[in-house]
């Protein structure tokens, strides 16, 4: 086996290991024979830099050529011998600080180290030799790692950059994340996500977005806002565009999640739905301020809004502006609003319309959560019949059902009023509940029977059922 070993390590000297007397057969026995041949006195110093550092090139320059010739075949030797021990050994005490893709290319060893050939029987010729070293150039071993689905050392294609072993163990770990749709290893999928490259990082952008954007911490906004900005426009979607609004505003970035917004509105992939929920996002942040000067901000945007949808349809959707804290008081402080604001105003018609449709649409939230004093004072600031509506149809679910004869009182003689059927319904059940005041229940069924008549003509057979 000594003379197979000698015959592979040609390069490396004959004076550093004596070739042998007698014939060792086991490897136990070639390794107590190395190191009975002078091993201990070999000089490693420059060798285990130079494994560090995956290289094993004869012609590096050294101070004298001496040294040389027994450096290298340390490093054959030791690699021969001990394939995984002798790097992870030399790896230990070393001093060198490894960046990201030296660890990577540790890994594995140096392709362009040739083959040892284990049969010494007949010495290749030059030519054979330069065969197989062209072919071990093709061929990577792995060190304690799994083998990548393709060679690190294939030449890669422009349309897909290979992947280490590395980057598809973090890979792998971001789609089971993705998979199991666990929002508390939102930090681990984060981690993995930055410790891919780029092509894959551009790839999991979106993915990754959309599931931290489940979270509420500002961390995570900062991550969002990040991701948001690498996107192309044209990759936008509806969770990925409303995310990213969000994040903005989590941030206090207004400026910024406005400036998102109108891009969002020249978009044609963007739903309205997406739209309508970061208008409402922003809303509710505007009427947080102390100041208008982002509401009148927000409202400049009114022309294209209302090229893309009713605000009469859309009001019911802006549910964060409805749990605005105190947003009954600053409604019914609007009316002075518009009023200032139009004597400064150019455009009075067109800022008249738009100044309104927003008194409606806020006025239709506040009384969503406001106090029973401020329903009847907030109706009447528009008296829109839709706010009417809305309010008598869920006076019952929300638990004020008492103010609900005297909002009706002055909704029938709306000037175009005209109570639906779901509306006189609620309206009965509210009277028929006055136990306290039969007199007052009983003119009240009466007007209800009369609106029958007059705005449907006839009572429907549930009304005929209940009285």
């Amino acid at each position: 086996m000594l003379e197979k070993t000698a015959a592979c390590l040609e390069p490396c000297g004959r004076r550093v290991v004596p070739p042998p007397r007698t014939a060792l057969r086991s490897t136990r026995q070639l390794h107590t024979a190395f190191w009975q041949h002078g091993a201990a006195d070999i000089e490693l110093t420059r060798a285990w830099q130079t494994l560090m550092h995956g290289t094993l090139d004869s012609s590096a320059t050294l101070s004298d050529r001496g040294e040389t010739s027994s450096l290298s075949a340390s490093a054959f030797l030791l690699d021969f011998l001990y394939p995984a021990g002798a790097a992870a050994l030399l790896r230990r005490p070393s001093p060198i600080a490894l960046d990201r893709s030296e660890r990577l290319r540790m890994r594995a060893r140096p392709s362009h180290v040739s083959p040892r050939l284990y049969n010494s029987e007949s010495h290749p010729s030059p030519a054979t030799r330069g065969t197989n070293s062209a072919a071990a150039e093709e061929h990577e071993i792995s060190n304690g790692v799994p083998e990548p689905s393709r060679s690190l050392s294939a030449k890669p294609s422009d349309s897909t950059p290979v992947t280490s072993p590395n980057e598809q163990y973090q890979l792998a770990a971001i789609d089971l994340i993705l998979k199991t749709n666990n929002s508390t290893e939102v930090d681990a999928l984060w981690r993995h996500y930055t410790s891919l490259g780029e092509h894959s990082q551009k790839a999991y952008a979106q993915r990754v977005l959309s599931f931290l954007s489940r979270t509420d911490r500002v961390s995570d906004s900062w991550k969002i806002s990040e991701l948001f900005h690498n996107l192309e426009f044209s990759t936008w979607d509806n969770d990925v565009f409303v995310a990213g609004v969000s994040a903005e505003i989590n941030l206090q970035n207004l400026s910024q999640a406005l400036s998102i917004f109108e891009k969002g509105l020249q978009s044609s992939i963007l739903d309205n739905t997406a739209l309508i929920d970061s208008l409402d996002l922003l809303l509710a942040s505007a009427l947080r301020s102390p100041t208008t000067s982002f509401l009148e901000m927000i409202w400049q945007l009114y022309p294209d809004m209302v090229a893309r949808w009713d605000f009469n349809g859309i009001a019911t959707d802006l549910r964060h502006c409805a749990s605005v804290p105190g947003i009954a008081e600053k409604v019914m402080m609007f009316p002075e609003y518009i009023t200032q604001r139009l004597s400064t105003s150019h455009n009075g018609d067109i800022d008249r319309e738009a100044l309104e449709v927003l008194q409606r649409v806020l006025v239709r939230r506040a009384l969503v959560s406001c106090e029973h004093s401020h329903v009847i004072p907030l109706l009447l600031l528009t008296k829109d019949p839709l706010a009417f509506e809305e309010f008598l149809r869920s006076a019952e679910k929300t638990g004020r059902r008492k103010v609900s004869p005297d909002v009706y009182a002055i909704y029938r003689k709306l000037p175009g009023g005209s109570p639906s059927h779901a509306v006189l319904h609620c309206v009965f059940n509210a009277y028929t509940q006055m136990k306290n005041s039969h007199a007052k229940m009983h003119a009240g069924v009466e007007m209800l029977w009369k609106d029958w008549l007059e705005f449907h003509g006839a009572p429907s057979r549930r009304a005929y059922q209940n009285t």
